[in-house]
């Protein structure tokens, strides 16, 4: 058990918080995601319906 504490002692420290920008990218990548198909699948129904025009 000695062995596992003394692995993880030297580990180098790693910061997780990058004063709120990175939480922010989390939430607004997969948002912007979401929106640019919402924006395509939308732009390409009216396409379709336009070309329906009787």
């Amino acid at each position: 058990m000695s062995g596992l504490l003394t692995a993880t002692a030297t580990l180098p420290v790693i910061e997780a918080h990058e004063g709120g920008w990175d939480e922010l990218a989390v939430f607004l990548g997969p948002l912007a995601i979401v929106a640019v198909l919402v924006y395509v699948a939308r732009r390409g129904k009216h396409a379709d319906q336009d070309d329906h025009d009787d």
